[in-house]
C-alpha cells in the first residue's frame, strides 16, 4: 500500500510539472525569440514530404494565440524548420491536427482571403524593424503574398516568384516553401541577421497563433519579429523578370451614316511588357512598355453631381506593385483618422495615361480614349544606413484628334508630349523609432498646339518633407507630420482658369483673403498635417491639425480636391479586448472636428460616435453616427458667396455574420437628414456562398433614396441682385433613387489559375 501511495505521489508531481511546462507558461517568454537557419548541402525537393535531413534537426515550435484567447498556447502543435543554400531560403512546417478530417482548405485567386486554415511566414530581410515580405499558403495550395510597410501595414500588390507545396495526411498537414534570394532585398554582408515570424490560422476555431506573442492593444508587427541567425556567405543574386501582356477588344455599336471614323464595329490589339531588373543587391529597376488600362478590370460607372472629380483606384500592375515606396506622410502612427479633410496626395498614378485633356470640333471627331504611355521606369529599394529610395519617370505620347469637316480630314493635338518625374527618399533611425524623408515631383509639357496652353499648365513642381518620432522604445506615443509646397506656371488663360476651378474658387465675392489675378502666370501654395497618436492600451487618443493654403495645386501629378482649409480633430476611445458574457471584443470612439478657411470662417463642425463589436459567436455589428450644427459653406455656390449649411444628423448601422462559414452575409442601413428638409435613406446587403473548394459566389445589392433641397445648377448674371453681388444662383431640388447590384463568380482551377465573372448593374 505504501509503495502504491509513493508511486501515486510521484506520478502526481511529475504530471503537475509537465502540465506546468505546457499550460502555466509566461507569454512574456514569447516576445523575444530566436530562430536558427541551417545551411543545406543540396536544394530541398519542394514536394510537401518532410523527409530531408534538415527535418531531423530541432524545430521551432510552441506557438501562442493572438485570437481568440490572447496569450494562451495554441491548441494544436506546429513545428517549423528554416534552411538555406546559395540561392534560396527554405521553410518547412508540420502543422499537427488532432482532427485532420476537419482541416479547411479552399482554392482561390491569388491574394484572395479564402477563410481556410493557413500558414504564414514573414521576413524582414533588411532587419530595419519596419518593412518586410509575407508569404501565405493553405492546405489546398492557394497563396497570398505581399509587402509590409510602416511596421504593420500589409500590401498585397506585390507578387513574388516562389515555390510551395502542401499536403494533408493523417497527422495534419505539411508545408514546404522555397523563396529565392532574388525575391528578397538585403545588403551584402558576411553574416546576416534578419527578422522572421511564423503564424497559423486554424479556421474551425477562428484561432490565429504566432511564434511571437502580440499582446492585445499594442501596435507594431515587424518590430516584434524573432531574430533569424545562421545565414552566412551568400550573395544577393542578379534579378531579371519579364512579364509580357496581350489585350484585345471588339465592339459592335450602331453607326451614323457618313461617319468616316466609325463604321459600326471596332477592334483593338494591345501588346506590352513589364520588366524587372535588379541593380546590385538593394535596388530594383521596373520598366513598363506600353502599359494599358486594358490589362485590368474596368472602373465602375458613377454619377457625379458634386464639384469634386471622381477618384478611381489604380489597377495597372506597373503602378500598383511597390507603390508603398512612394507613400508620403504616412509613416509612424498606425491610426491616421481623417474627418472631413481631403489630405492631398503628391502622386496619383491615374494622371499618367488618362484621356486627352484637349478638345476639338468638327462634323465628326475621333479623339483617343486614353493617352498612350510611351514608356515608364521606376527604381526602388533600400540602401545601407536605413535609407530608402524611390524614383519614377514616365513619358506619354503626343495625341491627336482626327477631324472631319465637310469631308476634309485634318488632325489637331489634344494632348502634348508630357514627362512625369518623381523622387522619394527616406532615412530611418533607431530601428524605426524615428524617420525623416522628402519627396519631389516635376511635370513638363511640350506643346505644338499653343491653344492647349489655355487648358494645361506648362511646368509643375512639388516638394515635401515628412517624418515621425516615437516618444520611447515602448512605442506608446508617436508624433508625425509632413509639410509640402507646390508651384505651377503657365499661360495667363490657364492660370485664370485654375483660380476659378473647384479646387480654389478665388472668385468668391465675399472672400477678402483671396482674389482673382488675370495677369497671373505662376501660383504657389503650401500644405501640411501633423498627427499625435496613442499606440498602446485600452484607451485610444488621436489628434491632428492639417492645412491647405488657397494657392496649393498638386493635381497635375497628384490629387487635391480642395484648398483653403484649416482642419482639426480630436478622437478619444476605449477598446475591450477580452471576451465577456456577450461580446468577444469591442471598441467605441468619439470624435470632434472643425474646418475653417483662411478668412477665419468656420466652414464645418461635427461630432462623431462610432464603434464595432464582435459577439461570442463571431457575428459583428458596427455603427457610425455624426451630428453637425448650423455653419457656413463657401463651396456650395461653386465660386459664389458663402451660404448657410444646415444642421444635420447621419446614422449608419451594419452587421456581418460569422466569416468562417460557407455562407456569409451582412448588411445594414443608413439615414441622414437636415433641418432644411434634405434626407437620405439607404439599405445594403451582401451574400457570399462558397460551394465546394473552388467556387465562390457573391451578390451585393443596395438601394438608396435621397432628396437634395438645394442642388447647384448654374449661375447667371443679374445686376439687380445686389445682395448676391450681381449674380443669381440657380438651385433645384433633386429626388434621386439608385438601385445597384454587384455580382461576382470566382472559380479557381488551380492555385495559380482562376476565372472570374464580374457584373455591376446600376
Amino acid at each position: 500500500m505504501r509503495f502504491f501511495l509513493q508511486r501515486f505521489i510521484y506520478l502526481f508531481i511529475l504530471s503537475s510539472l509537465l502540465y506546468s511546462s505546457d499550460e502555466n507558461h509566461n507569454p512574456e517568454d514569447f516576445i523575444k525569440r530566436e530562430v536558427i537557419g541551417h545551411r543545406i548541402d543540396k536544394p530541398l525537393k519542394i514536394d510537401g514530404y518532410l523527409t530531408e535531413d534538415i527535418y531531423q534537426t530541432t524545430s521551432n515550435q510552441q506557438f501562442i494565440q493572438s485570437e481568440p484567447d490572447n496569450g494562451d498556447l495554441a491548441t494544436e502543435s506546429t513545428e517549423v524548420w528554416v534552411g538555406y543554400d546559395d540561392a534560396a531560403l527554405y521553410i518547412g512546417a508540420r502543422l499537427w491536427d488532432s482532427i485532420p478530417d476537419s482541416i479547411v482548405g479552399r482554392l482561390a485567386r491569388r491574394d484572395e482571403d479564402e477563410n481556410s486554415d493557413e500558414f504564414w511566414v514573414a521576413i524582414d530581410s533588411y532587419n530595419d524593424k519596419r518593412s518586410g515580405f509575407y508569404f501565405i499558403t493553405n492546405p489546398n495550395g492557394s497563396i497570398q503574398d505581399g509587402t509590409i510597410a510602416n511596421d504593420s501595414w500589409l500590401d498585397d500588390t506585390w507578387d513574388g516568384i516562389w515555390e510551395w507545396k502542401t499536403r494533408i495526411d493523417d497527422k495534419g498537414w505539411t508545408v514546404e516553401i522555397r523563396i529565392p534570394f532574388s525575391q528578397l532585398r538585403f545588403n551584402k554582408q558576411e553574416i546576416y541577421t534578419w527578422g522572421i515570424n511564423f503564424a497559423r490560422q486554424l479556421q474551425r476555431r477562428n484561432e490565429f497563433s504566432l511564434f511571437i506573442f502580440y499582446p492585445r492593444g499594442e501596435s507594431g508587427m515587424v518590430s516584434r519579429f524573432a531574430t533569424l541567425h545562421g545565414i552566412a556567405n551568400i550573395d544577393p543574386p542578379k534579378r531579371l523578370e519579364i512579364m509580357p501582356y496581350l489585350t484585345s477588344g471588339y465592339s459592335i455599336l450602331p453607326s451614323t451614316k457618313d461617319n468616316h471614323f466609325y463604321e459600326g464595329q471596332d477592334s483593338n490589339l494591345g501588346l506590352g511588357a513589364d520588366v524587372k531588373l535588379g541593380l546590385g543587391s538593394n535596388l530594383t529597376l521596373d520598366v513598363s512598355i506600353n502599359p494599358d488600362f486594358g490589362q485590368v478590370e474596368v472602373d465602375p460607372s458613377t454619377i457625379n453631381l458634386s464639384d469634386y472629380e471622381t477618384y478611381y483606384e489604380e489597377k495597372r500592375p506597373f503602378f500598383v506593385e511597390g507603390a508603398s515606396i512612394f507613400s508620403f506622410g504616412s509613416g509612424g502612427p498606425s491610426n491616421r483618422w481623417n474627418f472631413n479633410f481631403f489630405e492631398p496626395d503628391f502622386f496619383y498614378s491615374r494622371r499618367i495615361g488618362r484621356a486627352p485633356q484637349g478638345d476639338a470640333s468638327g462634323d465628326w471627331v475621333d479623339i483617343p480614349s486614353a493617352t498612350r504611355i510611351l514608356g515608364a521606369a521606376k527604381i526602388s529599394g533600400k540602401l545601407k544606413g536605413d535609407w530608402s529610395l524611390g524614383g519614377l519617370t514616365s513619358l506619354t505620347n503626343r495625341e491627336f484628334a482626327s477631324i472631319d469637316t465637310g469631308g476634309i480630314i485634318t488632325s489637331e493635338e489634344v494632348e502634348p508630349l508630357t514627362a512625369y518625374n518623381l523622387l522619394r527618399i527616406q532615412k530611418e533611425y533607431n530601428d524605426g523609432l524615428q524617420g525623416l524623408g522628402a519627396i519631389g515631383t516635376h511635370v513638363y509639357r511640350d506643346f505644338k498646339n499653343r491653344n492647349l496652353r489655355k487648358v494645361l499648365t506648362d511646368n509643375v513642381q512639388a516638394f515635401g518633407v515628412d517624418g515621425w518620432a516615437f516618444f520611447n522604445a515602448e512605442r506608446e506615443w508617436v508624433i508625425a507630420g509632413w509639410i509640402g509646397a507646390t508651384r505651377v506656371s503657365g499661360s495667363t488663360e490657364r492660370l485664370l482658369s485654375l483660380q476659378h476651378n473647384s479646387s480654389h474658387y478665388f472668385q468668391r465675392p465675399d472672400a477678402e483673403h483671396v482674389e482673382v489675378d488675370s495677369n497671373m502666370t505662376e501660383m504657389t501654395g503650401i500644405a501640411g498635417r501633423f498627427v499625435l497618436n496613442k499606440e498602446k492600451g485600452h484607451w485610444q487618443f488621436n489628434t491632428a491639425l492639417g492645412f491647405i493654403t488657397p494657392g496649393y495645386e498638386s493635381n497635375d501629378m497628384g490629387l487635391n480636391f480642395g484648398t483653403d482649409r484649416i482642419n482639426h480633430h480630436l478622437v478619444v476611445g476605449y477598446r475591450w479586448y477580452d471576451p465577456g458574457k456577450i461580446f468577444r471584443s469591442a471598441r467605441l470612439n468619439a470624435a470632434y472636428m472643425t474646418n475653417h478657411n483662411f478668412g477665419g470662417y468656420k466652414i464645418n463642425e461635427s461630432i462623431f460616435l462610432f464603434g464595432w463589436a464582435q459577439f461570442l459567436n463571431y457575428w459583428s455589428i458596427d455603427t457610425f453616427t455624426a451630428w453637425g450644427p448650423l455653419t457656413l459653406n463657401d463651396r456650395h455656390l461653386r465660386g459664389g458667396p458663402m451660404v448657410e449649411s444646415p444642421d444635420g444628423t447621419y446614422v449608419d448601422l451594419g452587421f456581418n455574420s460569422d466569416g468562417r462559414k460557407n455562407i456569409v452575409f451582412g448588411g445594414g442601413g443608413d439615414i441622414g437628414f437636415n433641418s432644411k428638409g434634405g434626407d437620405n435613406y439607404g439599405v445594403r446587403f451582401g451574400l457570399e456562398v462558397k460551394i465546394g473548394t473552388q467556387l465562390n459566389l457573391s451578390f451585393s445589392p443596395s438601394y438608396n433614396e435621397s432628396r437634395t433641397i438645394a442642388q447647384y445648377i448654374t449661375t447667371v448674371d443679374d445686376p439687380a441682385a445686389s445682395d448676391m453681388y450681381g449674380k443669381r444662383y440657380v438651385l433645384s431640388q433633386i429626388d434621386q433613387t439608385t438601385i445597384s447590384t454587384d455580382i461576382r463568380i470566382d472559380y479557381a482551377l488551380s492555385p495559380t489559375l482562376s476565372a472570374r465573372f464580374f457584373n455591376c448593374v446600376v
